[in-house]
């Protein structure tokens, strides 16, 4: 009887965890086309996003297959400065109920040579003034044709302020989420070559929050009790 009602329960938030995700979730899949995405390039680590870039509106390739189940982006490095992909306003604007969920993308890039350089940030979130970077990993991403997964917590740890690098604070980061007109995807890992770097699987998720009736009918079926055992075995 307990293995039947943790199946039903498995069952149940499989079923609420989908119906929320799909309800608030932005994705770009890349299958037929861009999806509005486009790079941009920075000079100055110092001034990164608060000064204006190098070069903006710059258009990525659309490749309708080579990604991870279809097609992918890429943009060629057009200079000597730091390349971000540009997310499309379905990914802007008021995004506060992403907070405590993630952020999920994945990268490849072709390079002839050259040495990997750590992106000032791998992911970049700007609402106003306010800029916070994320280093979503310390290593390049795999060489095409392969693809690296990154994810991203979207909460205050691990974020920085753009610039000063100090710690952001719980308020600073819902501030940003709640208004943001900027996410940025870094496209930059090597130096000196102009390396191609792909994008794919772009993810902005909120968190699943688990309705209180399925807890409760969880507890009336006892489920509640079995994982605790479990958890003891």
């Amino acid at each position: 009887m307990h293995h039947t009602n943790s199946r039903l329960l498995a069952g149940l938030l499989c079923v609420a965890a989908s119906a929320s995700a799909a309800a608030a979730n932005v994705s770009s899949s890349f299958d037929t086309d861009a999806d509005g995405w486009t790079a941009t390039s920075f000079a100055d680590i110092s001034t990164l996003f608060t000064s204006p870039p190098l070069q903006t509106g710059i258009l990525p390739t659309f490749h309708s297959a080579g990604g991870e189940l279809a097609g992918f982006i890429s943009v060629a490095d057009p200079d000597s400065g730091w390349t971000y992909f540009v997310a499309p306003s379905p990914f802007l604007g008021d995004q506060s109920d992403k907070l405590g969920g993630a952020l999920t993308f994945a990268l490849q890039q072709q390079a002839n040579g050259g040495s990997f350089l750590s992106p000032p940030g791998t992911v970049v979130l700007r609402s106003g003034s306010l800029v916070l970077v994320h280093q979503a990993g310390v290593l390049p991403p795999a060489s095409a044709p392969d693809w690296t997964l990154y994810g991203v917590g979207l909460e205050a740890i691990h974020w920085r302020i753009a610039g000063t690098g100090d710690a952001v604070t719980d308020a600073q980061f819902a501030q940003a989420l709640s208004a943001l007109d900027g996410l940025f995807i870094a496209a930059e890992f090597i130096t000196p070559v102009n390396e191609i770097t792909g994008l794919d699987s772009v993810n902005l998720v909120a968190p699943v929050p688990v309705p209180a009736a399925i807890w409760g009918l969880a507890s009336a079926l006892g489920v509640l009790g079995l994982r605790g055992r479990r958890r003891r075995a």
